[in-house]
C-alpha cells in the first residue's frame, strides 16, 4: 500500500490582547503562517505473512517541500515460537534472514527517498529556468523603452511574451497642438522597413500618395487603406534598395492631393537621424 499528499495551505491562529479582552474595539487579531510550499508527503507500506507463524512489516513516511525534508522508516517483525521443535528453530533462521531484509530496505529507503526529492524539485525548476531564459528582454530589464535618434524616436516594449519595437516620427500643429502627419516603421533586419503612414483628413483617397527621397522620386503610387481617428493610412514599406537612400537622405517626401480642389498637397519628413534609429529598433528585436 501506498499514498501521496501534498498542500499548500496555509495555518491561520485568531488571538486577542489578554489585557483588553472585555474593551470595546478590541478585534481579534489573525496571525498566517505559510506552510513551506509546495509541501508533498509520501507514505508506503509492504506487510508479509510467512509460513510457521512469521510475519514483516515496513512502513515509510516522507515529508518534501522547498526548504524541508523528512524521511522516517519503521519495521516490526512477528514470529511465533513453539520451544523444542523444529518450527521453532525455522522460526529463528527465519527471524533472522528477515531482520537483514528489514535493515536493507531501511537504507535504501533513507539513501534514495532524498535523492528522488531533490530530482523532483530539478524538474520543477528547468521549466521555470528555460522560460525565463526564452522570455522576451530589454536593456537593464526594463519593460518599456523610449530613446530619441535625431528627429526620430524609437519605442520597444514587453507585452506579454512578445517585443514590440518601432521607429518613428510625428509632426504636430503649433497653434492647436494637433498631429498632423505620422510614420511607425519596424524592421528585423535593419536593410528594410515596413509600416503606416497617418495622413489628415481631407485627401482625394482614390489618388494615393508618391514619395521622393530629396530628388529621387521613388516609384508608383501608394494607396489608402482606410481611415481612422489618428487620420487616414497608408501602408508603406521600403525594400533594401531604398532604405541606403533614406539613411543618406535628409527629406522624405509625401505628394497627394485635395479632395475639395484637387490641388496637389505636399508633406516633408525629415530623414536626420533614420538611420541611426532603423539600426537600433533591428538590434533592440534581435536581443
Amino acid at each position: 500500500m501506498a499514498g501521496v499528499e501534498f498542500s499548500n495551505k496555509e495555518w491561520e491562529i485568531e488571538g486577542r490582547f489578554a489585557a483588553a479582552e472585555n474593551l470595546p474595539g478590541n478585534p481579534a487579531l489573525h496571525l498566517t503562517e505559510a506552510v513551506d510550499s509546495p509541501l508533498y508527503r509520501a507514505g508506503a507500506g509492504l506487510e508479509l505473512n510467512g509460513v510457521n507463524g512469521v510475519g514483516l512489516s515496513v512502513r515509510y513516511n516522507g515529508a518534501f517541500g522547498e526548504t524541508v525534508k523528512q524521511n522516517a522508516v519503521s519495521a516490526s517483525l512477528k514470529v511465533s515460537f513453539q520451544a523444542g521443535s523444529r518450527r521453532g528453530r525455522a522460526g529463528g533462521v527465519l527471524m533472522r534472514k528477515y531482520a537483514y531484509l528489514v535493515a536493507m530496505l531501511g537504507a535504501a529507503c533513507i539513501a534514495g527517498l532524498p535523492a528522488m526529492a531533490a530530482q523532483t524539485k530539478g524538474d520543477k525548476a528547468a521549466p521555470a529556468a528555460n522560460a525565463a531564459a526564452s522570455a522576451p528582454q530589454l536593456p537593464g530589464g526594463a519593460s518599456a523603452l523610449s530613446e530619441t535618434h535625431g528627429d526620430w524616436t524609437v519605442n520597444c516594449q514587453i507585452s506579454g511574451t512578445a517585443k514590440v519595437c518601432s521607429l518613428s516620427h510625428q509632426q504636430f500643429n503649433k497653434q492647436s497642438n494637433q498631429r498632423l502627419l505620422a510614420i511607425e516603421l519596424s524592421s528585423k533586419s535593419g536593410d528594410d522597413a515596413s509600416g503606416t503612414l497617418a495622413l489628415p483628413f481631407g485627401l482625394a483617397l482614390a489618388k494615393g500618395v508618391t514619395l521622393t527621397v530629396d530628388d529621387q522620386k521613388l516609384d508608383g503610387s501608394l494607396p489608402f487603406n482606410t481611415c481612422q481617428v489618428v487620420g487616414c493610412l497608408v501602408p508603406v514599406a521600403f525594400d533594401a534598395s531604398v532604405t541606403p537612400l533614406l539613411k543618406s537622405g535628409t527629406t522624405l517626401k509625401i505628394d497627394a492631393f485635395a479632395s475639395d480642389t484637387g490641388q496637389q498637397v505636399s508633406f516633408s519628413i525629415p530623414l536626420n537621424g533614420f538611420g541611426g534609429a532603423l539600426t537600433r529598433t533591428a538590434e533592440l528585436l534581435a536581443n
